[in-house]
C-alpha cells in the first residue's frame, strides 16, 4: 500500500496570508511539476510536536469515505516547514462569510470578534441560523445526498466531530460560500467542512498514550479520555464550560432526531480496516506507532458513542 504523497510546494508563487484562524499559513499557487493542480491553496504550517498534520489528512480521509462534502488536504513542504496544503474551494466570484459574521447580525450583542468563551456560541443558535437564512446545501454534495438540506448536512459536520473527537468547530471554522456570478441574485450554501487539525488526540504526548493504551485504571483509559472531549458549543449563557461531545449528541437527538439518526447510521457502519488502512497510507515519519494506536482505539470508542444514536 503506497503512502500519501508529500508536495514539495518551495518553488511556488506566495499569494497573500491567511487571516482567519492562529497558526500560521498562507495562499500559494503551485507549478505544475509539483503534479498539483495549477491554482490556489492554502499551506498550513503544522506546529511541532502535534500531529496536526497527519489529524488534518486523516479526516479529510475518513470525511471523502463517507462522501460528506470537506476540504481537501495533502501533505506538504514548504523550504523547512512541514504542514498541509488545501485547494481554495470559494469559486472565482465568490466569497467566504465565516459563521462569526451570519452570527452577529442575527443574535443580540454576539461578538464575533470573541473566538473563545462566547457563550452565546450554541448549538440551536447555529442550526437556526442555517435553516431561517435559506442557505443551501455545499454545492459538492454527493448524489446519495443531494436531498439533505444544508441543516442535514451540518448536523453530518457535527457527528463527525463527535466521531474524531473534534475540539474546535468555533465559529470560524464553517460558514457560508456565496457565490456572486449572478450579479443580482447571490447564492448561499454551506461551506465544505475544514479544518480538523484538533482531533485524534493529536496533541498527546507518546507517553501519555502509551499510558492510557495500557491503563487499568478506569479514569485513565482512552475511552475515560474521549468521554472527556469537549466541543466549541456552550449550553447557556451562564455555562461555564462548552458542552462535552456527548452532549451534543443528546442536544442533537432532541434538536434534529432525523438526521442525527441517519448520521449516527452512516458513521457507525464505517468498518475499523477502513480506518486502519488510512492510517497505514501515512509515512512512519509522520506519525508515531503511538499515535496511530491511540487514534484507532479513539475512533472505535466514540463509533461505539454514536451508535447508540441510530
Amino acid at each position: 500500500m503506497a503512502y500519501y504523497g508529500i508536495y514539495d510546494v518551495t518553488g511556488s508563487t506566495t499569494d497573500r496570508p491567511e487571516a482567519l484562524g492562529t497558526k500560521e499559513k498562507f495562499w500559494l499557487v503551485p507549478s505544475a511539476s509539483t503534479g498539483l493542480t495549477v491554482t490556489s491553496y492554502l499551506f498550513k504550517i503544522g506546529r511541532p510536536l502535534t500531529g496536526e498534520n497527519w489529524a488534518e489528512k486523516v479526516c479529510c480521509e475518513i470525511l471523502r469515505h463517507v462522501g460528506i462534502p470537506c476540504a481537501g488536504y495533502e501533505f506538504a513542504t514548504h523550504g523547512g516547514d512541514a504542514g498541509v496544503i488545501s485547494q481554495q474551494f470559494v469559486p472565482m466570484n465568490g466569497r467566504f462569510l465565516p459563521a462569526n459574521m451570519l452570527l452577529e447580525t442575527a443574535v443580540k450583542h454576539y461578538d464575533g470578534q470573541l473566538r473563545f468563551r462566547q457563550r452565546k456560541y450554541q448549538l440551536s443558535t447555529s442550526l437556526n441560523l442555517i435553516k431561517l437564512r435559506s442557505i443551501g446545501p455545499p454545492l459538492a454534495t454527493p448524489g446519495k445526498f443531494s436531498h439533505l438540506s444544508a441543516t442535514d448536512i451540518f448536523v453530518g459536520y457535527l457527528m463527525f466531530d463527535i466521531l474524531v473527537s473534534n475540539t474546535d468547530r468555533h465559529h470560524e471554522n464553517w460558514g457560508v460560500v456565496i457565490d456572486y456570478s449572478e450579479r443580482y441574485s447571490p447564492t448561499y450554501t454551506l461551506a465544505p467542512s475544514f479544518d480538523h487539525a484538533s482531533s485524534l488526540g493529536r496533541n498527546e504526548s507518546d507517553e501519555a498514550r502509551a499510558r492510557r493504551l495500557s491503563s487499568r485504571d478506569a479514569r485513565d483509559t482512552v475511552e475515560a479520555y474521549v468521554g472527556r472531549a469537549r466541543s466549541a458549543f456552550y449550553g447557556s449563557a451562564t455555562a461555564s464550560q462548552t458542552l462535552l461531545q456527548t452532549e451534543v449528541l443528546d442536544s442533537l437527538i432532541r434538536l434534529a432526531p432525523a438526521s442525527t439518526k441517519q448520521w449516527a447510521t452512516v458513521f457507525s457502519a464505517i468498518p475499523q480496516k477502513v480506518y486502519e488502512d488510512i492510517f497505514a497510507r501515512i509515512d512512519p515519519k509522520l506519525i508515531s506507532t503511538q499515535a496511530t494506536e491511540f487514534a484507532l482505539r479513539m475512533l472505535h470508542a466514540n463509533s461505539a458513542t454514536i451508535r447508540s444514536a441510530t
